[in-house]
């Protein structure tokens, strides 16, 4: 096995390992295993090398962890006791409370409390609000791995808040974020490069991060890749893209995003851009998305709708209708609704 085998090994069992050990026993079990065989292949000079930059991340990541195990069960009680103050489950809310109990959770080590007293100190939250004290705390969490710790200062330093601004530096923590598969920062990196905000401006680079945070799988982020397709923003304007991406949003299951992809899709299909036009199929889908957004864009979906209806036989109308309702128990399965994809 080869060294880059046996850590993408160690490090399957480590994380299955820290969600089903919980007492102090397993957990020195697991301690002890992994820094024999870490340690001893660290010994080799050239190991790091061999495993590269996301495993040194990762082992620094481990050592942190592990000191605080010992930790870990009070810690979580304490996480627990700030959240039932916060949110009022079964006491009253009492935010000056809740803060003692993130802060003793917190200084345990606890990254979901350190993440939130940051987060509480950024916004004010029923505390004054205290940028430099936000950044001390996401800064402990964002050491320790946590993704959305390590966004959020990636934006503290990007907009200047309670400290200079540093682009450099806010690159430098999305990146963290990303390479950990993180879907927001790798769209926060798509936009430095597509402004030139600490990098030269560079479409294609902003492309393959904004397409990065889609393929992770978030429907948000392939509605909005689809948009940016559509619209040419940021990157080389492509319907056929566009659809595909709208496609995948739709078939995400996020519902809002779901419902605004069907809106596009049914668009494209009006004008036949990316796809040959079919009113029958655009009529479906922008009447799917009527039914189900609200406001604004409800209205302007029933606008496009009736747009789309005026040009449409009454046999076409019926079969549109009829394809809407379909769809609810069958969604996707239509030989009508398939085309070629990139």
């Amino acid at each position: 096995m080869s060294l880059s085998s046996l850590f993408n090994e160690l490090s399957h069992t480590y994380d299955n390992a820290l969600r089903k050990l919980h007492t102090r026993t397993g957990q020195s079990i697991l301690v002890v295993f992994l820094l024999i065989i870490v340690v001893s292949h660290l010994l080799e000079a050239r190991v790091l090398d061999d495993i590269g930059v996301r495993a040194k991340k990762k082992i620094k990541r481990w050592a942190k962890q592990l000191l605080s195990l010992p930790f870990a069960e009070n810690a979580k009680y304490y996480w627990g006791q700030g959240n039932r103050y916060k949110e009022g489950w079964g006491v009253p809310k009492d935010p000056a409370e809740a803060m003692k109990w993130y802060r003793k959770a917190a200084n345990l080590g606890n990254v979901n409390a350190q993440f939130m007293l940051g987060l509480l100190y950024r916004y004010g939250n029923g505390v004054p609000q205290d940028y430099a004290e936000a950044a001390k705390w996401y800064r402990k969490a964002a050491d320790l791995g946590y993704t959305l710790a390590q966004k959020s200062l990636g934006e503290m330093y990007e907009e200047g808040q309670g400290m200079p601004q540093d682009y450099a530096e806010a690159m430098k923590w999305y990146r963290e974020a990303a390479d950990l598969g993180y879907g927001d920062a790798c769209e926060r990196l798509g936009e430095m490069y597509e402004k030139g905000c600490g990098v030269p401006q560079n479409s294609s680079e902003a492309a393959q991060w904004y397409r990065k945070a889609a393929n992770l799988g978030d429907g948000e982020k392939q509605y909005e890749l689809g948009l940016r397709f559509q619209e040419g923003r940021g990157i080389t304007r492509d319907d056929t893209e566009a659809v595909w991406w709208y496609r995948r949003a739709a078939e995400k299951g996020n519902l809002l995003f779901c419902f605004r992809a069907l809106f596009q899709l049914g668009f494209m299909h009006y004008l036949g851009h990316g796809v040959p036009q079919d009113y029958v199929l655009a009529h479906k889908w922008v009447n799917i998305a009527a039914s189900n957004l609200t406001g604004p864009e409800r209205d302007k979906a029933e606008k496009t709708r009736d747009e789309i209806e005026a040009k449409m036989t009454p046999a076409q109308i019926a079969e549109a209708q009829k394809l809407a309702r379909d769809w609810w128990t069958t969604p996707w399965r239509s030989s009508r609704d398939w085309w070629t994809t990139p």
